[in-house]
């Protein structure tokens, strides 16, 4: 992929909004009520001012990259060796991360949607469409996000309004009964699910940002607080709804409150409509995580384009999305354990130490005496 690539602000506004909510409002209600049961609703919402600080941290880390995506941002900081070997785990969790978003694709389609369809034929046909958006490039991928994006609204819009009669708050008592360290551990595992693979987005921003940078920023911030108050909503409705217990219980409980929408016995079994929303979401996310991958990749090896690594990439995230989870109760107990601190050292120590050594050396270079004139310059102006 070229550096000529251009992206709006609003274009980058819509990515992250869709990329934030992508599998989250699918499993995060479910691992947040298995921790703290009723108290979820309050894990997500202290997870809503977790998400804006730690988009504020890469915003803030964005400004030194100096027209360098993240993985140049590693090799400029840290030299080649040491760089390349952060850029590689860098990757590693990029690689991994779609992985995932097409495991929990496959799962869902064939528990709710597909159930007699095997899963390697879900994974291929999800994974040919992203190799074609990124094929056809970023421009076109941002676009077809932008045209997705006010249905996307619009459903989310009609699902949190036809649940709203079968809201008990009931539900909710007794409030902050589960002891401290649950909390923290869940408000953690939001964060390592739905804020820090955010980290991938700095492959694309600000690099191939047109326009105002401070604009930018703005809506890079405003599409991840949507985010947080989309997986807010889902998480306040899973637990009004259908109860803690049911939540827990339910892999995917966001589908089972759209299976509950009933207006009049009119309008009904939608379900299947709304499932588009997790679709196009989650399409946008692992095409994302999968172009951080590539594009990184790209760079590292010094090819001249993205395509070179399309096809293969594209046959090796076939797989391992097939291997990555054994089976759901396995992923529900990494999701929760091993991956919380390995996303957090992927996608926050590995740039805040190359943040850390670049601002080190850039007092250093301040500090430093300039270093004398040579002789011969001296004996010129003093003629």
């Amino acid at each position: 992929m070229s550096r000529t690539v251009c992206l709006s602000a609003r274009q980058i506004g819509v990515i992250v909004l869709l990329y934030s909510i992508g599998t989250t409002i699918l499993i995060i209600p479910s691992g947040l009520a298995s921790d703290v049961k009723q108290d979820a609703w309050l894990a997500a919402l202290a997870g809503v001012v977790l998400n804006l600080a730690f988009v504020w941290y890469y915003l803030r880390l964005s400004r030194r990259f100096g027209g360098a995506t993240l993985i140049g941002y590693f090799r400029k900081s840290l030299g080649r060796w040491i760089g390349g070997v952060f850029a590689l785990l860098f990757l590693l969790f990029s690689f991994l991360g779609a992985s995932q978003v097409i495991y929990y694709i496959g799962d869902f389609s064939i528990t709710h949607i597909l159930p007699n369809t095997p899963m390697p034929a879900i994974h291929i046909l999800f994974v040919s469409i992203i190799a074609m958006g990124l094929w056809l490039g970023l421009e076109p991928l941002a676009r077809a996000a932008e045209l997705m994006f006010p249905f996307v609204l619009l459903m989310l819009f009609l699902l949190t309004v036809a649940l709203l009669p079968q809201v008990q708050l009931v539900n909710l008592l007794p409030v902050l009964e589960s002891p401290p360290p649950r909390f923290v551990k869940a408000s953690l595992t939001l964060i390592a699910t739905a804020t820090l693979p955010l980290a991938v987005l700095l492959m694309v921003f600000p690099v191939h940002i047109t326009g105002d940078p401070k604009k930018g920023e703005r809506m890079f911030l405003l599409g991840a607080l949507i985010g947080s108050i989309v997986f807010f909503l889902i998480s306040f409705l899973s637990i009004t709804v259908l109860g803690a217990r049911a939540t827990a219980v339910y892999l995917y409980p966001s589908y089972i409150l759209a299976r509950m929408i009933n207006i009049g016995d009119f309008l009904k079994r939608v379900e299947t409509i709304l499932a588009l929303i997790w679709y196009i979401t989650v399409y946008v996310k692992a095409s994302f995580y999968f172009y951080g991958f590539v594009a990184g990749l790209t760079e590292l090896l010094g090819l001249k384009s993205t395509r070179t690594l399309i096809l293969p990439g594209c046959i090796l995230l076939v797989l391992y999305s097939l291997v990555v989870y054994p089976d759901q109760a396995y992923s529900q107990l990494y999701d929760t354990t091993a991956y919380v601190p390995f996303a957090f050292f992927s996608a926050v120590v590995l740039p805040l130490f190359a943040w850390l050594v670049d601002w080190i050396r850039e007092k250093l270079r301040r500090s430093s005496p300039p270093p004398p004139a040579p002789e011969s310059a001296r004996r010129s102006g003093a003629s």
